[in-house]
Formats: C-alpha cells, sequence, structure tokens
C-alpha cells in the first residue's frame, strides 16, 4: 500500500539548524486488517557536522504477515555558504 500523500518538512534540532524530512501519509487502517507503529527520530553531531536520522516500521496482518522495515539516513555537511 504506497501513500496517498506525501509531505517534506524541517525538523528544527538546534537554533538554526534543520534535518529535511519527508514523509507520506497511508489511508485510514481498517481494524480488521492488522496492527502498524512507526517511531522516527533524528539527532545532530557537531563533532562530525551531520546528522542522523533513524525511523522504524511495524507492519502485521491477519494473514499472518509481520514486517519490520529500519532505515538510516545520515546528512553530512560538506561545504560552507
Amino acid at each position: 500500500m504506497s501513500p496517498i500523500n506525501w509531505f517534506r518538512d524541517d525538523i528544527q534540532v538546534l537554533p538554526g539548524l534543520f534535518v529535511p524530512h519527508t514523509y507520506g501519509r497511508e489511508p485510514p487502517v481498517d481494524p480488521g486488517q492488522g496492527d502498524r507503529a512507526a517511531l522516527c527520530h533524528a539527532t545532530i553531531s557537531p563533532a562530525l557536522h551531520g546528522a542522523l536520522e533513524a525511523s522504524y516500521r511495524f507492519y502485521a496482518d491477519t494473514y499472518g504477515i509481520v514486517g519490520h522495515t529500519l532505515d538510516l539516513a545520515w546528512y553530512q555537511h560538506i561545504a560552507t555558504r
């Protein structure tokens, strides 16, 4: 099932420092179809001049299908403006 709408915003991790964030909104889940859960976290490393974004998604349906997805993204600052 693909998301019906994609959104992009920036998460402010420190004053003046933003991490890009893109996500999709999925259609509502029918309670008889199963369970879903999602968790997202972003952190910054000033020493490495970068930021790490991690997200985890869980899915289980009434047919016994269970899915786990872990996404990691590293955003590296490579030049000054």
